[in-house]
């Protein structure tokens, strides 16, 4: 298990230095040149430079991954929910995903630390509010984006091939059934996990003795 928790710990915080300076570098590109032949020059900066900070600080944050300050895990939590909602273009459904993960790490972290039952509570309806606030940030985006456009009505009758007009109001609904539905699940499924999570490190504790 240690193991596999070193693991997820090494994709999710050694990506974030890489992955985001790869993406400045790209902005930068983007701003002051446009050039695709000489994008390369941006980006392999970019990436060397994420790439040392990780090889200076990757293997501290590593082992003390559950000790690691709220704003830095906060963080990597925002970073990783922007790069699916972008690489979706603006559906949202996978960032479920990550509450699964916030659940299973801040379950460990209350194992690691040895956090007293009756604080466990709070913590679980902290992160899962944590989870599903940023889920809703991401759905308020994506209504707002979708509301904008024009185009967006037509779009949907093409896609599901409807024989009538959607209307922005229909968007609109569509878009807030939609949010709510995705930050209840993301706020119910964080808080599940580290239910599971914590029932099943304390019976495996309790086998061990």
């Amino acid at each position: 298990m240690k193991s596999i928790d070193r693991a997820i710990a090494i994709i999710l915080i050694g990506g974030v230095f890489p992955l985001l300076f790869l993406i400045l570098a790209l902005v930068l590109w983007f701003t002051i040149d446009k050039n695709v032949e000489n994008v390369w020059f941006y980006l392999i900066p970019g990436l060397i430079t994420g790439v040392l900070i990780d090889v200076k600080y990757l293997t501290n944050w590593i082992e003390r991954r559950y000790r690691l300050r709220l704003w830095f895990v906060s963080g990597i939590y925002i970073f990783h929910s922007i790069c699916i909602y972008v690489m979706l273009m603006g559906v949202p459904v996978l960032n479920l995903f990550l509450g699964l993960i916030a659940g299973y790490y801040y379950a460990k972290k209350i194992q690691y630390l040895n956090i007293p039952y009756e604080h466990q509570n709070r913590i679980k309806t902290n992160v899962s509010l944590f989870t599903a606030l940023t889920m809703a940030l991401l759905c308020t985006t994506s209504g707002i984006v979708a509301i904008s456009y024009d185009s967006t009505g037509e779009n949907l009758r093409n896609l599901f091939r409807l024989n009538f007009e959607v209307t922005k109001a229909m968007i609109l609904g569509i878009a807030l059934a939609g949010g709510i539905t995705l930050i209840g699940i993301q706020y119910f499924l964080t808080r599940l996990t580290m239910n599971i999570m914590i029932k099943n490190i304390d019976v495996s504790d309790n086998t061990r003795r």
